[in-house]
């Protein structure tokens, strides 16, 4: 993966949890809201990798030509120091191990509780009622009461936790944790956990309370304010978002669906799509008929040789050991003259010039021809510079 397919995808992502806000947040149903922040992240990998390019500018990409320097001939180092280490993708990948590891951890803390605490097998979960436990909470099909409620209290918690268990809104939180996992420097990944909780809760909310709404708000208000010492959650989840809750629990019935849903779902396939082609820039130009691409006078064998032969390895760049490959871009004109020569996707300065200098340096190339006219044609030419 580039690091520019990278941030296509973190930007995706940061602007889908945008389009959310604007559209979905409020005024559309529960469900829609969860369906849309589970298929966002898979949204946000799979548009960039759909449209984008290696190199985007040129209509006509040419093979890769390999241009290899021996340092250890040279003498400028020994064969065994000529490696690059990436330290940019240890460091990201050592924070995702971590995360990993917390995850992996927490895990099998809980699987410990499940066996301190005796189960009863109700229709669809398990149960368990202990002293030791302080709050209500959920983990998939494992349903865990404290002892000391009152008829009602039990009652409402353990309809709005079965409502997290048949739901199965603990496998929602552990594949948005695995997002925010593999995307933590994103802060829309962090959003993400925590909108998508709040839903969940909304959800628990809106089963558990039914017909008693007013007493289920008088429960919620009063186990936020400490008058009892119980929280609705299910694993992981830490914020207890009351007034987003309350107001969920009051608010009439959403109006204007499809009206949303189809505005949700234009903003975000524009959204991908205008961020792909921002970050690749592509410039596409119509043909019709018969198209014939230019050539170098020999053909590609005779541009490879011409390549090693004039082409300098910068000494600045074997020292430093920087390697890649630097795409140029260029237009062969209808004469055959090579012009507009720039760099499309550099490496480092030194290559970058030195890619550039031999280019210009080009004989006239064979013209191609549209309908068996000379035309000018935009081409790329990846040059891979290796220690």
């Amino acid at each position: 993966m580039t690091l520019s397919l990278f941030i296509q995808m973190q930007l995706i992502f940061i602007a889908g949890l945008a389009v959310y806000q604007l559209f979905m947040r409020t005024g559309t149903p529960l469900q829609w809201r969860r369906f849309f922040l589970l298929v966002l992240p898979v949204f946000s990998i799979a548009v960039p990798m759909a449209f984008t390019q290696i190199v985007p500018t040129s209509m006509y990409v040419m093979p890769t030509m390999f241009i290899e320097q021996n340092l250890a001939a040279s003498g400028l180092v020994s064969p065994e120091s000529n490696d690059q280490t990436p330290w940019l993708f240890i460091g990201y990948g050592t924070v995702v191990m971590g995360l990993f590891g917390v995850m992996v951890i927490r895990f099998i803390r809980q699987l410990r509780i499940q066996r301190n605490y005796p189960v009863t097998r109700e229709q669809g979960y398990y149960l368990s009622e202990h002293a030791a436990i302080a709050t209500p909470y959920s983990f998939f099909r494992h349903i865990y009461l404290p002892v000391n409620l009152s008829q009602q209290q039990r009652a409402f918690i353990l309809k709005h936790e079965m409502a997290h268990v048949f739901q199965w809104h603990s496998i929602d939180v552990v594949y948005s944790l695995c997002i925010r996992t593999l995307f933590w420097i994103n802060p829309a990944s962090w959003l993400l956990v925590r909108e998508l909780k709040l839903v969940h809760e909304c959800l628990a909310d809106a089963s558990a309370a039914t017909s008693a709404t007013e007493d289920y708000a008088h429960l919620l208000i009063a186990e936020q304010f400490g008058v009892t010492a119980f929280t609705f959650q299910h694993t992981f989840y830490q914020p207890s978002l009351l007034k987003q809750r309350l107001m969920q629990l009051s608010s009439p019935q959403p109006r204007h669906m499809v009206v949303r849903l189809m505005l949700s779902v234009m903003s975000l396939c524009a959204v991908g799509i205008m961020t792909t082609q921002a970050q690749t820039s592509t410039k596409e130009t119509a043909t019709t008929g018969t198209v014939v691409q230019p050539t170098f006078p020999g053909g590609t064998e005779a541009l490879m040789q011409f390549l090693v032969k004039e082409i300098k390895y910068p000494e600045s760049a074997q020292k430093s050991k920087t390697m890649g490959t630097v795409y140029v871009g260029f237009t062969v004109k209808e004469n055959g003259k090579v012009t507009n020569v720039k760099i499309i996707k550099g490496v480092e300065a030194s290559l970058d010039a030195e890619a550039t200098r031999v280019i210009n340096a080009m004989p006239d190339w064979t013209p191609g021809t549209k309908d068996n006219k000379p035309a000018a044609f935009e081409m790329t030419l990846p040059i891979r510079f290796a220690l």
